[in-house]
């Protein structure tokens, strides 16, 4: 496959659909969906609103990742924010770059509906207990985020802020 990186967004996606169905009939009629810097809920939505915004945001973000992936292959190349584009996106090099934006946005897709699955299920927990308080620090919460979101872009955007060296001209024979 040139994408496996489709196929885990795919898989995700279809979590997300079989954790709203899990989640369905065992949330309270109303859900604690907001919560304070000290993890005190203080916003609510009814049972059917969160479930419908749960698989509307995870597959709205899941099928946006995925049409921006596939926009690398068709964008020109003026519209492609990558570091050292010329060089990139020359033509003898634009296939394979285009290509890993691609994984990378895609990876970084994976990342966000992963991210977005732990979301819900900590909101699912702290509804089920009825507790109604949200249990790792925010910091924690960002941090997970950040790593899976941002985490599979820092690798090939390094590689892409770096270009190779040119070839050192070889010694001239006497």
């Amino acid at each position: 496959m040139k994408y496996p990186q489709l196929l885990l967004l795919i898989a995700l996606a279809l979590l997300s659909v079989v954790q709203a169905a899990w989640q369905q009939f065992q949330l309270p009629a109303l859900v604690a969906v907001h919560f304070n810097a000290a993890g005190q809920a203080n916003g609510w939505m009814t049972r059917a609103y969160f479930l419908g915004y749960e698989l509307a945001f995870t597959l709205g973000t899941s099928a946006i990742f995925a049409a921006f992936a596939f926009l690398t292959s068709a964008l020109p190349a003026a519209l492609i924010p990558l570091p050292h584009k010329e060089y990139w996106l020359a033509p003898e090099r634009s296939g394979e770059a285009r290509r890993r934006l691609a994984g990378m946005v895609l990876a970084s897709g994976c990342g966000a509906v992963a991210f977005f699955i732990f979301l819900h299920q900590l909101l699912y927990q702290a509804n089920l207990e009825r507790r109604h308080g949200f249990s790792p620090p925010p910091g924690v919460v960002i941090t997970v985020a950040v790593v899976l979101v941002a985490g599979p872009v820092i690798r090939p955007l390094a590689r892409f802020s770096r270009t190779p060296a040119p070839p050192a001209p070889s010694p001239r024979r006497r």
